[in-house]
């Protein structure tokens, strides 16, 4: 019988994001509470020596964002490893607000534009557009432009880089299948106070030693970012210095 990370271990030959984030969502439906908080633990502690980033990646979108892991269970996981004794980890399972109003956002030229309007300006190739519309404030909007094929990582890293931004806007680039993976946006988005603290932690595992650092020292992030980067920075400082 395959256990959770034979089967996350099998996702990794897989091109499409798609197709392994089903499979993930489909297998993690199917856990027995204890099995689901070991296998959050075990990835989360040590990804490097479980899966690779993609699989990573898509393992926590999954985990925080699938509609078939609803709030409930995640709490049940949560307290299981509470009382498993991994409570680093755990608080990702959290809906934890930030600390920050979203009404602070700031105006920009096109917010008065109708939504409809600004969806189709968000198609165009008018570069000097996109740029201006990396300020909208509406998650479907920026949904549009991730898509768009002029959008380039200069663009994406103004929006995750955006201080205030949407907590719902960051979501949807870590969601996004062209921009998930790159280095740059998962470090900006961990550094982005605006970020779901439960996703800026889940990020922290994929993070290099300096950034890590960074994240750690930075005191307007939440405390379980810290936190956990802290943990993820002694287990490979642990790890460099064993070899």
């Amino acid at each position: 019988m395959q256990t959770g990370f034979d089967i996350l271990k099998s996702l990794e030959n897989i091109q499409e994001m798609v197709i392994r984030r089903q499979r993930i969502d489909s297998f993690m439906s199917g856990l027995a509470v204890p099995e689901f908080a070991l296998l959050i633990h075990k990835v989360m502690a040590d990804y490097a020596r479980v899966i690779d980033r993609a699989v990573y990646v898509d393992f926590v979108a999954a985990l925080l964002f699938d509609p078939g892991i609803g709030y409930d269970r995640r709490r049940t996981v949560y307290e299981a490893m509470v009382e498993l004794g991994f409570r680093q980890c755990a608080p990702v399972l959290l809906d934890i607000a930030t600390r920050y109003d979203t009404s602070e956002l700031p105006f920009y030229e096109l917010e008065d534009v109708p939504l409809g309007v600004r969806k189709a300006k968000a198609r165009t190739r008018d570069r000097d557009l996109l740029i201006q519309m990396c300020m909208d404030k509406d998650p479907d909007v920026i949904e549009i432009l991730l898509a768009n094929p002029i959008i380039t990582q200069a663009e994406v890293m103004r929006i995750v880089s955006l201080r205030p931004q949407g907590t719902r806007v960051l979501q949807r680039v870590f969601c996004n299948p062209r921009w998930a993976y790159r280095t740059p946006v998962i470090a900006a988005l961990v550094l982005n106070n605006w970020s779901s603290p439960a996703m800026a932690a889940a990020l922290t595992p994929i993070l290099d030693i300096r950034t890590l650092s960074e994240v750690m020292q930075d005191k307007v992030l939440h405390p379980i970012v810290r936190d956990m980067a802290r943990m993820v920075y002694r287990r490979i400082r642990g790890v460099v210095q064993q070899r």
